[in-house]
């Protein structure tokens, strides 16, 4: 039984600090997240259904059908110095809870639920009240005899502000209260009267006065003008607008059918301030009369005639075609010929630009044997056959990009010259383009001035000399001849390997010359150091030389008018209706495959004659000579004796 009772105390004992231990802060604050997490549906949990306005000539009642998922706040649509309720009922409650925020906006709270809210309160003698709506209603429905509503379309959906407009002036009762001043909204409606090819008009209506209050306003169209611009509603040949308060600028476009004449009118509503400008196109002539033009220019200096008429104010405008006058009815102003010459066939290109006064079809005389493959106009492929060896494209007045893609049954050979083409007319700034591709050996370029030339005849001119000059030095086993079929392979090297080949042989040569001037040992040895590195230098470039010959492409110096052995371009700044053509003379890569092979062949068997000469040269007066001391300084004192050991072996 002791033992019992002791079993007990010491349980009492230790269960104030297993209380104080639980629950544990982390299951405390999970618990404090899950009560104050927001509803889902926030922050937007109450909804105005439906917005029921009856407004008298001195009272005004409003039912909103509110839905709120959550408690909340909805904003009112009332506004300090416009209209402000004197009741509120919420579901039969008198006394809601409201709040009124710091941007004067009045708040009303509202429980879980469906609520009907009443509002009432006097009008005053204001003949026009903006009511916002910072909670816009599903649908609103106003009854009035005594109101004109802005702000809704046909069927009942608000805008972001109503307005009220009183439709009599309430008479003011022996001076006891005042109307407060209303100043009207200010437009200015800016009309850009395009004439080109097609008419049309832009219509910019900006607002000038500050936002706050929407504004309804019709405004008459020219006679012929169609509104493309979706969502207007146009009426009797006017345009009825509706800006809401919190908008500042409206753009529409329109058609308009051409005609002679043209009668601009100012409107006489005072809330607008117009300017008109006509953007004519060189198709056109005007002459106008009335009004005198403000600015004739806009600030990049293009016609661009512009008014600013008052109400009531006129401008006729006459339109006419400018006399037509002698001359080309059509003008290339860039033309390219891109021609890619296959083994069998050859693939061309014609592209250009033109300008034209007046439609019609050009025609085009494509190059004997060539079938037509395809034909855009400004990017879009069109349905053009070829009659022969013509080619009718369709065109109309103004600029537009022309491409011709054809092929012929010919393929590149020794001799190969670009296709000619009957432009129609004469070109400026012609371009010839030429792609032979990477099985093509270059050896000769014709054409126009401005175009590729193959600078590797020039440089076998260089070659030559260069072979006589070293020749005639003697120092080395080399002949004239040896020296050009060393130099003609290594234009295919670089120049850097060129000149490491053509020094190791110089310098084997002068090796004897140099070897006997050299009294100090040490400068004998650094210079056969030298010779040898030099050699494994000029073994490697000869190596480099033959890799890049026997695989590498020709390279035949092909420069000029940013050409290159891949792709050719020749340019004429004027060119008859027919350019003239380029040639090219080439073979096929495998020509020179085997003329670099026959030299690897022969640089393999001349190159053993050549080791076996630098060799004998090389080791001629000695490998190396150790008189000197070359690995080892010895430090001594004047005057020192030294013993037999020390001296260097003879």
């Amino acid at each position: 039984m002791p033992r019992f009772i002791a079993v007990v105390l010491l349980l009492l004992l230790s269960w104030p600090a297993f209380g104080a231990s639980f629950p544990p802060a982390e299951l405390l604050q999970e618990l404090s997240q899950r009560l104050s997490k927001p509803a889902e549906c926030q922050p937007h949990c109450a909804t105005i259904q439906h917005l029921e306005i009856k407004a008298g000539a001195e009272q005004i009642q409003m039912q909103l059908e509110v839905y709120a998922g959550d408690q909340s706040a909805i904003p009112l649509p009332v506004k300090e110095g416009q209209w402000w309720p004197a009741e509120y009922r919420l579901d039969g409650d008198s006394n809601p809870v409201l709040m009124r925020d710091s941007q004067g906006i009045l708040w009303i709270l509202v429980s879980e639920g469906q609520h009907l809210l009443e509002l009432s309160g006097p009008t005053s003698v204001r003949s026009q009240l903006d009511l916002p709506l910072p909670l816009s209603p599903a649908r609103i429905k106003v009854i009035s005899e005594e109101w004109v509503v802005n702000g809704l379309d046909e069927n009942g959906v608000p805008e972001q502000q109503l307005q009220l407009i009183r439709k009599k002036q309430v008479e003011a009762g022996s001076g006891e209260s005042l109307e407060p001043g209303v100043l009207p909204p200010l437009l200015e409606v800016t009309r850009i009267l395009h004439f080109g090819i097609e008419w049309s008009v832009d219509t910019h209506i900006r607002r000038i006065s500050p936002p706050g209050s929407p504004v309804t306003l019709n405004l008459a169209l020219l006679p012929g003008e169609a509104v493309i611009t979706s969502g207007l509603e146009v009426d009797s040949g006017s345009l009825q607008l509706r800006l809401p308060a919190n908008q500042s600028e409206l753009t529409f476009t329109s058609k308009i059918t051409p005609v002679e004449q043209i009668i601009l009118s100012a409107s006489d509503d005072k809330r607008l301030s117009e300017k008109w400008q006509l953007d004519v196109g060189p198709v056109w002539h005007i002459d106008f009369e009335g009004l005198p033009v403000i600015h004739h220019q806009d600030s990049s200096g293009a016609w661009l005639p512009t008014w600013a008429p008052w109400p009531g104010e006129e401008v006729n405008v006459n339109i006419s075609r400018p006399i037509a006058k002698k001359g080309n009815l059509l003008t290339i102003d860039k033309s390219m010929l891109e021609v890619t010459p296959g083994r069998r066939v050859t693939d061309s290109k014609l592209s250009f630009e033109l300008r034209a006064s007046r439609g019609g079809q050009h025609k085009i005389q494509l190059p004997s044997g060539a079938v037509l493959r395809s034909v855009k106009i400004d990017g879009v492929a069109q349905p053009v056959r070829q009659s022969g060896g013509t080619v009718s494209i369709p065109v109309r007045p103004g600029k537009q990009k022309v491409e011709l893609n054809w092929r012929n049954e010919q393929g590149i050979g020794l001799v190969y010259q670009t296709p000619a083409v009957d432009l129609g007319v004469e070109s400026v700034n012609h371009s010839i383009q030429v792609k032979p591709g990477e099985d093509r050996w270059i050896l000769f370029l014709f054409g126009p001035s401005m175009g590729p030339a193959v600078l590797f005849w020039s440089m076998m001119v260089i070659v030559v000399l260069l072979a006589f000059i070293l020749a005639r030095i003697g120092t080395t086993p080399l002949k004239w001849y040896h020296w050009l079929l060393l130099g003609i392979g290594l234009t295919q090297a670089s120049l850097f390997g060129a000149v490491i080949i053509v020094a190791w042989l110089l310098v084997v040569g002068q090796r004897d010359q140099i070897a006997t001037s050299l009294e100090n040992d040490n400068i004998y040895n650094l210079t056969q150091v030298a010779i040898v590195i030099l050699t494994v230098m000029a073994l490697q470039s000869l190596f480099d030389a033959i890799r890049f010959g026997l695989l590498g492409l020709p390279e035949m110096q092909i420069e000029g008018n940013h050409s290159s052995s891949q792709v050719l371009k020749w340019y004429l700044d004027r060119a008859g209706m027919v350019p003239d053509s380029s040639t090219l003379i080439s073979v096929p890569l495998l020509y020179y495959r085997l003329a670099m092979l026959a030299w690897a062949l022969w640089l393999a068997f001349a190159l053993l004659g050549w080791l076996k000469w630098s060799w004998r040269v090389f080791e001629r007066h000695g490998f190396w000579k150790r008189s000197g001391p070359v690995l080892k300084i010895r430090l001594r004192r004047k005057n020192a004796p030294t013993d037999d050991k020390d001296k260097d072996p003879q």
